[in-house]
Formats: C-alpha cells, sequence, structure tokens
C-alpha cells in the first residue's frame, strides 16, 4: 500500500511539473521557426524578407527640409531640421503635410538635432548628432509641453540635459567612420533611451539616461547588428519598439527599412526580443528616412529629408504606416506564465534610494550586484515595500536578483 501511494505522488508530481514547465523557443506564429510549445520567448525568432509600402500624405515642403525626427504632442504631429537650422520646432497638418504652426526655443542653437520625443510634461529634442564621432558638448533639449501648447507666444525656454557616453573613451575625429554618432531616442518609464547610429559596423548600440536636466554618462545596455544606419526610433504603450534607418546597397543606391523590436523580457534587454526587419523600399521614393513616431493603435508617420543627387532633387516627405498585423496578438513573455511572486523596483534611475514592491507572504534574500558581476550589496525583503539605501555606489548599471527573478538597474 505504502509503495503504491508513493508511486502514486511521484507520478502526479512528475504529470504537474511538465505541465507547467516552460519552453523557451519562438513564441511568434508569423516567424519561419515558430514552435507551437513555446511558452517563453527567448528571442530566436527568425522572419522571411517582408516588404511593406508606407502611404504618401504629400511633400514636407521648404520649412522642413531637413525634418529629421517626429513627435505626438497632445494629439498633434511636431517635426524640426537638423544641423545648422533654425532653433524651432515645427507643428505639421498630418491631412497634407503643410506647417501649420512654428515654435522658437529661444535659448538653445541647432548644432545637430536629429530626434525629438515626449512624455506628458515634457518635449525632449536630442542634440546630439555627431557625425565626426569626437562631440564633447551631447546634449538633450527639455522644454515644458504646457508651453509649446500656450499659442499667446511662439518663444519657448528649455532645461538642458548634458551627457556623454560612458563607453567612450576616445575622442578622435572620424567622419562617418565612428560609432558614436546618434540620431534615435524616445522616453519611456522615466527614462531616455538612445540608440547609435553606427557609420563603422552598421550596429546600433542602446544607452539609457536620466531625462533630468543636469550632466550625465549614458549608460550601454544591448546592442542589434541594424545592417544599416539607425535614423529614429519611437514606441508605444505596449512597448513595441521601431527603429527607422537606411542603408546603401552599393553605387548610392539607398533602401529604407524598419526594425520592428517586440516581445522582450525587459526593455533594457529589449534585443532579446523578437526583431523583425521590414523594408519599405527604395530613398528615390521616400527620401531619406530620419523621422519615426509610433501610436498605440500600431500607425504612425515617418518624415524624410530633401535628396539633391547632381540635377535631380527629391523632395522631403511625409508618410504613414501600420504595422499592426505584424505585432497584434503575438504570445508574449509575461511573468503570468509563471507562479513566482511579482517583485517590482523604482526608480529605474536611482540616485541615493530604490524602492522594492514585493507581493508574497514570506521574506525573501536579495542580491545586487554590478556590470561586472561584482556583489555589492545583499539582505533581505519582506512583502511589501523596502527601501534601499545606494549613496554609496557610484553610476553604472547593476542587477537585483531574488530567488529566480533578476532585474536591470540603472544610477
Amino acid at each position: 500500500m505504502n509503495i503504491k501511494l508513493n508511486l502514486l505522488v511521484l507520478f502526479c508530481a512528475v504529470n504537474a511539473f511538465t505541465s507547467f514547465a516552460q519552453i523557451a523557443d519562438c513564441t511568434d506564429p508569423q516567424a519561419t521557426n515558430y514552435n507551437p510549445a513555446a511558452t517563453i520567448n527567448n528571442g530566436s525568432c527568425v522572419y522571411s524578407v517582408t516588404n511593406y509600402s508606407p502611404i504618401l500624405i504629400g511633400n514636407l515642403g521648404s520649412a522642413l527640409n531637413e525634418s529629421s525626427g517626429l513627435a505626438i504632442i497632445n494629439g498633434e504631429l511636431w517635426s524640426h531640421n537638423d544641423s545648422g537650422n533654425p532653433n524651432e520646432i515645427c507643428r505639421i497638418n498630418t491631412a497634407d503635410a503643410s506647417v501649420t504652426r512654428t515654435v522658437v526655443i529661444e535659448n538653445a542653437t541647432n548644432v545637430d538635432w536629429e530626434s525629438v520625443t515626449q512624455n506628458y510634461e515634457y518635449l525632449f529634442v536630442g542634440d546630439f548628432g555627431n557625425n565626426n564621432g569626437n562631440r564633447t558638448n551631447l546634449n538633450i533639449l527639455k522644454i515644458a509641453i504646457d508651453d509649446i501648447l500656450n499659442t499667446v507666444n511662439d518663444t519657448v525656454q528649455a532645461e538642458v540635459i548634458q551627457f556623454s557616453y560612458a563607453d567612450q573613451s576616445t575622442f578622435v575625429s572620424a567622419p562617418n567612420n565612428n560609432n558614436y554618432d546618434c540620431e534615435a531616442f524616445f522616453f519611456d518609464n522615466d527614462s531616455l533611451h538612445l540608440f547609435s547610429k553606427n557609420w563603422a559596423n552598421l550596429k546600433t548600440k542602446h544607452y539609457v539616461l536620466p531625462a533630468e536636466a543636469g550632466t550625465h554618462q549614458a549608460a550601454p545596455t544591448d546592442s542589434l547588428n541594424a545592417d544599416g544606419l539607425i535614423t529614429d526610433a519611437a514606441t508605444n504603450a505596449d512597448g513595441t519598439v521601431t527603429l527607422l534607418g537606411y542603408k546603401n546597397n552599393g553605387n548610392n543606391l539607398y533602401t529604407c527599412f524598419i526594425w520592428l523590436v517586440y516581445d522582450y523580457p525587459s526593455l533594457y534587454n529589449c534585443f532579446g526580443g523578437n526583431k523583425r526587419r521590414i523594408e519599405i523600399g527604395s530613398a528615390l521614393t521616400l527620401g531619406q528616412t530620419e523621422g519615426i513616431t509610433l501610436m498605440n493603435d500600431n500607425t504612425g508617420y515617418i518624415s524624410s529629408e530633401l535628396i539633391t543627387a547632381g540635377i535631380f532633387t527629391f523632395p522631403p516627405k511625409l508618410h504613414s504606416f501600420n504595422i499592426d498585423s505584424y505585432v497584434s496578438d503575438i504570445v508574449t513573455d509575461v511573468n503570468t506564465q509563471t507562479t513566482q511572486p511579482e517583485i517590482t523596483i523604482y526608480p529605474n534611475n536611482f540616485t541615493d534610494t530604490f524602492t522594492i514592491n514585493y507581493t508574497a507572504q514570506l521574506k525573501v534574500d536579495y542580491q545586487l550586484s554590478d556590470a561586472s558581476g561584482k556583489l555589492v550589496l545583499q539582505g533581505t525583503i519582506a512583502p511589501g515595500t523596502t527601501v534601499i539605501d545606494t549613496k554609496q555606489l557610484s553610476a553604472g548599471i547593476y542587477f537585483f536578483t531574488a530567488n529566480s527573478i533578476s532585474i536591470k538597474l540603472l544610477k
């Protein structure tokens, strides 16, 4: 009787383990290597060549000959020109691509404005174009959206976020042959996420930066072999990331593309999820694609700047697009498939302290390690909230672990 009972218990235990076992593989039915049994996306999905044609809205006209970024403010589309142009942003009519308003950022100079993004309170303009790779005055302008929406005065003031790259040690000029140019960023969860334009190796590196005025270092997180030059980035409420770019395929024949990045374990490891390249056409048709914005319904806009090639001129343009069919109804790698207690930590860019919110019944031990794997803090957290003192820690990347949960943090 005891033997039979033990065998029954063992059978039930094995069966339960099998039922809840997690299978890490490709979870996207649109991928060529889709595994219908997979429950965790391990970032291995592979896709066939995908072509998509954005819809032309119209030519942007001379006011935005060098449109280099796009953002939505209060439901309205805004853009700006890049290096050497006036220090102003322009509102665009999405019905015909005409400019309907211009706002001057009074206390700023357009050294090389390359991208723009926003949250609910502020617009951020990235003055970080760096074709030579040797700029030491990289900055981001931070403007209150309420000031922009105030139509009484079309002049606003900006706070300044000054920064450098944490992994850059040399500043030798290398025109169009360096890996520290940048034309792409977006705001998410209290931070600015920058994506480099690597002329030398055609990759893009993801950096994270506090969205607060002052002087900071942009911390590198992960990278992607973009096989092209990344010129802008955007995200939406679902966490879908779009990276816009173009590539010289020889004889100055340029093609344009969008990388779709989605279903990733963490935004700090966004390239650990699905990475699907969408070919969107020739620069002769689209223009030099430089600006992108993405809305919550997975539609958005792309802007391009004027191209002059010999006797030919290709005007700047505004296009719309819809990527919903590529990213909807994808099995997501969210912790709803596990029975682990939830741990959340905020702010994600901490200074003197960070707070742990832990939903469980029992205490748990934790460890905090730096980017090299060195243990810098350890202790025990109880259910509820715990404040961790981090004054003694230097700026950098840290990894918080408790049980089998791992969270990347930045200071």
